[in-house]
């Protein structure tokens, strides 16, 4: 299926994972995985803008689910504590998405690493 149909083989995984994960957070029935995301969804929904969770982007033979997709600019919220692994791991994810039809990048993360973040991520993402 992986090979065959790669669009539905990662959706389903997707679920798998949001199965997996009992994803802990729960607000007007969406669950998100924490409360980063859940307070980024409650700012998007208090100023009534319309926004997709982890919708799923493809570019090449890639697959990506951001946190928050509006009107093709992407919300990635994250706060790992291993920075400089996620850093990694999120400019490669945003030079595709910047490859790709994306408008925009936001990066959302706590106030203690940002700093760190904004150092090794040297893109055309904003930062809050």
């Amino acid at each position: 299926m992986k090979a065959n149909k790669p669009r539905e083989y990662r959706r389903m995984q997707q679920q798998r994972l949001k199965h997996s994960l009992k994803y802990k957070c729960e607000y007007h029935g969406q669950k998100y995985r924490n409360t980063l995301e859940l307070n980024v969804a409650k700012i998007l929904t208090e100023d009534s803008i319309k926004f997709e969770y982890e919708p799923m982007l493809n570019y090449k033979d890639k697959f990506y689910f951001p946190d928050f997709m509006i009107n093709n600019v992407i919300i990635e919220c994250t706060f790992w504590h291993d920075v400089k692994q996620r850093a990694e791991e999120l400019h490669r994810k945003i030079d595709d998405y910047l490859k790709s039809k994306i408008r925009g990048i936001l990066i959302v993360t706590l106030p203690k690493y940002s700093n760190e973040y904004s150092k090794l991520l040297t893109t055309q993402a904003l930062w809050l």
